[in-house]
């Protein structure tokens, strides 16, 4: 901050319009960023639960685009899904015949951007890998090692899976359930979900809650399966509002003390009980 001057991108103003993609999807683009001669952006590359992995051109589409460009972008994955409900198009590590990510790769030529920078991560958030060049070959290539890096071979059958996150500990309701609740027992079982994000979970104004009564346009609330019979969250640092992202349930127990989660378990299970950790759910992916 001391040597570069460093803005928040604002999507509720100041966006230029730069062109329609395919999809229908009228790209707005920061006015700042469209005055720039040279444009190169640096991102890292994770699994994502919609767009199959981060990175990319996702610095471009959602990331420095307007609200309006942003909601459609997200809206046309649900279209998708209704016209081809038997096909899997999106999800963790679906990135090939994603449409959401051709989309952005439309998004990503219209922008201009000339040069991308994208990182991959290992549990502790170190970089271990870099790709950099012309955004949708780098990121081809980027995805190319992320798809063996964050793989992680399925299991199914558990009695308790402890979901632990770190590099998106601030999204961890709304991207670090998912792996957890496939490796759970059909017969039934407990989910810990560790969300120790000191701030919080993130602020998200298309799919977050802004009041009891209020919400983005988008709003995103977990469901809980009916075979997870208790989802435990646990955090040092108590977020009443981020309760929002996860449906109002029984079920769900919200926690700050790690003795007071293992108690629960313990109270739940007997002590021969079949038990999966997942060190990073949040960016792990399975096949």
């Amino acid at each position: 901050l001391a040597r570069f001057p460093v803005y928040n991108h604002n999507p509720f103003d100041n966006c230029t319009y730069v062109g329609t993609t395919g999809y229908g999807t009228d790209i707005h683009i920061n006015a700042e960023v469209m005055k720039c001669d040279l444009k190169i952006a640096i991102g890292s590359v994770v699994p994502h639960p919609n767009t199959g992995f981060g990175g990319g051109g996702k610095i471009i589409l959602p990331g420095v685009s307007s609200m309006e460009t942003i909601e459609h972008f997200h809206r046309i994955e649900a279209e998708f899904k209704q016209k081809y409900p038997s096909k899997l198009i999106t999800g963790m590590g679906v990135f090939d015949d994603n449409p959401l990510r051709l989309n952005i790769e439309e998004a990503v030529a219209l922008a201009g951007l000339d040069v991308k920078i994208d990182c991959i991560v290992n549990t502790w958030g170190e970089t271990v890998a870099i790709f950099a060049g012309t955004p949708k070959p780098t990121w081809a290539a980027a995805v190319g090692e992320a798809k063996a890096h964050y793989l992680t071979p399925k299991t199914k059958g558990e009695s308790i899976v402890i979901a632990n996150t770190f590099a998106k500990a601030n999204e961890s309701i709304m991207v670090g359930l998912n792996t957890a609740f496939s490796a759970i027992s059909d017969k039934g079982g407990d989910v810990v979900l560790i969300a120790n994000a000191p701030d919080g979970q993130v602020t998200h104004y298309l799919m977050g809650s802004f009041g009891k009564t209020t919400s983005g346009k988008l709003k995103l609330q977990v469901k809980i399966p009916q075979y997870v019979n208790h989802l435990i969250i646990y955090s040092e640092y108590p977020d009443i509002a981020g309760r929002g992202y996860v449906e109002a349930s029984d079920k769900v127990l919200f926690m700050n003390n790690w003795d007071d989660a293992l108690g629960a378990l313990q109270e739940f299970h007997r002590a021969e009980t079949k038990v999966a950790v997942l060190p990073n759910a949040e960016i792990q992916y399975c096949v």
